[in-house]
């Protein structure tokens, strides 16, 4: 049976048409209407190779899956169409590929606002052939938030002129005039267009070499609004909060929350025990938020402290096995006002933290 064969199923039942090729291993199983190794090629040149990387509007997962393949960048990929998000998820767990995550879900403006808000971030964003499907009046907004989300955003669209693509011609004419604040623009490509030879579409990369965020909220998963104070500075493609940093790794809490089906239960329940296995240490404050997913598996942080409940390694399984069907099951929690009990014990943990780092002591003499 040739590797065609063997991979047919990934495709059945899908007849729309198919922009980029569907790639299983080294293999092309159907091939897309658009040139995506030359467009690979450049994105590969200018996203850092240790990198966490969001691909909006992955479709059938192409760029998600190639730009995490043979490289330890940690892919994720937002499709809102559930086959093309599926078709994307079988790729991705036929190649066993542990730096891709498939999230199904429409990324709305509210989504990426209260994103913005939280003490997460990605080194890159993707928005290729995206933005001229949305509503023209979202097109800001959502390249704002984003732009508190990465230090990099890379924006291919239609030619102003393609008229045979979807949107208006205002449209393309608005996208192709952004600016963000804080970011210098430059074109890293023209590439090839479907649907008209003659014209190309521009390729535009923002990047902000001093990119910082102040934060309300620890994690998207965090119900409480507008309370916490923190902020996440990128330097050398590190991300620093506090005295904790990280580089390819994305919330495992925010992923699931977002209907991550790659990996799926049984891959990540399989990741979890793992990793509690082979955890050296305190097992405190365990949670799918305090979870990073990465590269190499998954990473535990923040269990060290002392005013959260102690777990033995089995029950930390478990109670994470609930947490992630229970978010399944009932979705994200609205934002509401701190309690009392969660805000002292907050500003106890800043206390701790504060007196452990020397900061307490520097502030007030």
């Amino acid at each position: 049976m040739s590797p065609q064969e063997n991979n047919i199923d990934i495709l059945e039942g899908y007849n729309r048409e198919v922009y980029s090729d569907v790639v299983v291993g080294d293999t092309v199983i159907k091939k897309g209407v658009r040139d995506g190794k030359n467009r690979l090629k450049t994105l590969d040149s200018i996203i850092p190779d240790h990198a966490s990387v969001l691909d909006v509007g992955c479709h059938l997962g192409f760029f998600t899956t190639q730009l995490a393949r043979k490289s330890t960048r940690f892919v994720v990929g937002i499709e809102s169409a559930p086959d093309r998000a599926n078709i994307a998820a079988k790729i991705a767990a036929r190649d066993r590929m542990p730096n891709v995550a498939i999230l199904n879900i429409t990324l709305t403006n509210d989504i990426l606002s209260r994103w913005a808000n939280a003490c997460e971030a990605f080194n890159t964003i993707l928005f290729l052939n995206v933005l001229h499907h949305c509503p023209i009046y979202h097109i800001h907004k959502i390249i704002n938030y984003a732009s508190r989300l990465s230090p990099q955003i890379i924006i291919e669209t239609p030619h102003v002129d393609e008229n045979n693509a979807y949107g208006s011609r205002a449209k393309r004419r608005l996208i192709n005039n952004i600016q963000i604040d804080g970011f210098y623009k430059y074109i890293a490509a023209e590439t090839e267009s479907h649907t008209n030879p003659d014209l190309k579409r521009p390729m535009f990369v923002f990047s902000n070499p001093t990119w910082f965020k102040r934060t309300t909220r620890p994690h998207y998963l965090h119900a409480t609004a507008s309370v916490h104070k923190h902020s996440v500075v990128c330097y050398n493609d590190m991300f620093i909060h506090k005295h904790d940093t990280w580089k390819t790794g994305v919330n495992l809490g925010t992923m699931v929350g977002f209907n991550m089906i790659y990996p799926d239960r049984t891959m990540l329940i399989r990741m979890l025990q793992k990793t509690l296995d082979e955890h050296q240490g305190s097992l405190r404050d365990v949670n799918l938020w305090n979870i990073l997913l990465t590269p190499d598996g998954l990473k535990l942080f923040d269990t060290n402290s002392l005013l959260e409940h102690k777990y033995t390694k089995r029950q930390a399984l478990d109670h994470l096995i609930m947490q992630y069907d229970d978010i399944k099951a009932t979705g994200i929690k609205p934002l509401c006002p701190q309690n009392i009990k969660n805000r002292i014990k907050h500003k106890l943990s800043c206390l701790k933290s504060n007196l452990k780092t020397g900061k307490y002591h520097d502030r007030h003499g």
